[in-house]
């Protein structure tokens, strides 16, 4: 299990919009340069934010977006599961669907025990926790690049 990059730069933008003052909107291009992460995919996160109610989106003089739930009461769990679609912590580490006590893959047991550690960390850190401890800095890749996922290679002998 692993989060997506969209869900690492939405808590990278949210961070950024609960570190403002309540109610600031944030234009778009701000938010971007901000965060690291190009226009063009952070619109799209954007979108799926506000579609989700978690993300308020201006038009007109006050072009921009802002918080719609207030970041002590938006937890991490809520954006990770918006964005990793449901199902998120049900995933197995060895088949493409979720196994069960059935018909349990060989991790079943100790990766349950960490997902539900895992969620359950998640439920109890606010977008404003994290906006507290600092805003998560882009790395230095390119906002136009997403960041490459290495897969390590098999080889057959």
């Amino acid at each position: 299990m692993k989060l997506s990059i969209e869900t690492e730069y939405a808590l990278r933008a949210l961070a950024h919009l609960a570190g403002r003052p309540e109610g600031e909107v944030v234009g778009a291009a701000e938010l971007a340069a901000a965060t690291g992460v190009s226009p063009a995919f952070l619109s799209k996160i954007l979108q799926r934010l506000t579609k989700a109610g978690i993300v308020r989106g201006y038009r007109g003089g006050r072009r921009g977006y802002g918080l719609a739930v207030a970041a002590d009461r938006l937890s991490a769990l809520a954006v990770v599961e918006t964005l990793g679609g449901p199902g998120f912590f049900e995933r197995c580490v060895f088949r493409a669907t979720a196994c069960g006590q059935g018909d349990a893959c060989p991790l079943h047991d100790p990766w349950s025990k960490a997902r539900e550690a895992l969620a359950s960390a998640l439920a109890s850190l606010t977008i404003a926790q994290i906006a507290a401890r600092g805003e998560p800095q882009p790395d230095g890749v390119p906002a136009t690049v997403p960041k490459p996922r290495l897969r390590a290679r098999v080889r057959s002998s």
